[in-house]
């Protein structure tokens, strides 16, 4: 190890600290064993289920959205002005895709440019050139393209040599040997540019035919987002809530930026069931609904706007069902979720996104 720390934290409420712990395992292996022998840069990964990051290290901070960020004084850097890595799980479940990638890409790209200011210069005139962002897995980032650890999807990422254009024939360009030459992007890859003759900022260069989507947009406080901010304007966290996985949840589900009331109907059908949904003003300990087959129950509790999940958790004894539908305090239905996987006494969850306009 060179040193570096860095200290994951889960302040997602769709994703229990055992499922983060899996997944840092995971990733400590990508970086010892895969990263490190290409780019000899090593650390030290571990995740601390209390929320708080010891002194010295940098952060990987599990998030719903870039929202919630902000809302818990998450920003640029850490509180000590460290580097600060950010993995918005809600929006990836939202857009269907795979957080544990996303983690492993911001992961290895704070590892490889820390400050988010290092690039590669490409001449091509007398008179000027290209910057290209010095991202190691952006041009490999579409979960298409990622491998397994473990049972953990990680992301493939490029080596030095896809910055460069003077190598030799068999040339290994990314782990996976996906990528065939220097500057090559794959489909749903992208990387960062700037044109110093045009002087229009940072740009995005995408795979050619690639069609895109709002996903692909930068999110306020990503790498992508920070790049293109002058340092002088970049604001350090100052955490004002650390989410316990007691907590988390309550938190989560209001986000507490322009509340308004969101009213849910929950019905059972086929057994007996239970599901717990929380509010702030509800405390730590949220409120739990108990139904019998067919009885439907409501209630109201306050949200943000923007995208949201709704993580639904219960039991079955007799091997029920259940129906979730979530609607606003007009009774327009932002989503409704079925479970068909409760079976015996075993406690089941399932996530579902929904926007509040």
């Amino acid at each position: 190890m060179n040193g570096i720390r860095i200290a994951v934290l889960n302040q997602f409420a769709g994703l229990t600290d055992d499922e983060v712990a899996a997944a840092v395992t995971a990733l400590q292996i990508q970086v010892h064993e895969h990263f490190e022998p290409a780019w000899g840069i090593d650390a030290e990964v571990t995740f601390y289920p209390d929320g708080q990051a010891p002194a010295g290290c940098w952060q990987l901070v599990i998030l719903n959205n870039s929202d919630q960020a902000g809302a818990l004084g998450y920003h640029d850097l850490t509180n000590e002005g460290l580097p600060l890595g950010k993995v918005f799980a809600g929006t990836d479940l939202a857009y269907g895709n795979s957080w544990t990638v996303t983690a492993s890409h911001e992961l290895l790209e704070m590892l490889g440019d820390p400050d988010i200011n290092l690039t590669v210069f490409i001449e091509n005139s007398a008179n000027g050139g290209i910057l290209y962002a010095y991202e190691n897995c952006d041009a490999c980032e579409d979960d298409r393209y990622s491998y397994a650890i473990n049972g953990v999807q990680v992301s493939d990422f490029v080596f030095p040599s896809w910055f460069q254009n003077f190598n030799l024939p068999n040339t290994q360009y990314d782990y996976c040997n996906h990528i065939t030459q220097a500057f090559e992007l794959l489909p749903g890859g992208y990387i960062g540019y700037y044109n110093v003759n045009a002087g229009g900022g940072w740009q995005q260069k995408y795979a050619a035919g690639q069609s895109l989507k709002y996903s692909m947009r930068a999110y306020i406080g990503s790498r992508r987002e920070r790049r293109r901010t002058p340092k002088v304007q970049w604001i350090k966290s100052n955490v004002n809530k650390v989410l316990t996985s007691k907590n988390r949840f309550a938190r989560e589900l209001t986000a507490e930026i322009g509340l308004r009331p969101i009213t849910f109907t929950v019905k059972f059908y086929d057994g007996k069931g239970g599901i717990c949904f929380f509010d702030v003003s509800m405390g730590n300990d949220g409120k739990c609904i108990n139904s019998d087959d067919g009885d439907t129950q409501s209630f109201t509790v306050n949200q943000a706007p923007g995208i949201q999940i709704i993580v639904v958790t219960g039991s079955a004894p007799n091997g029920g069902k259940i129906t979730v539908e979530v609607t606003d305090a007009r009774g327009n239905v932002l989503t409704t979720a079925d479970d068909n996987s409760f079976s015996g006494n075993i406690i089941k969850s399932f996530i579902k996104p929904y926007t509040l306009n």
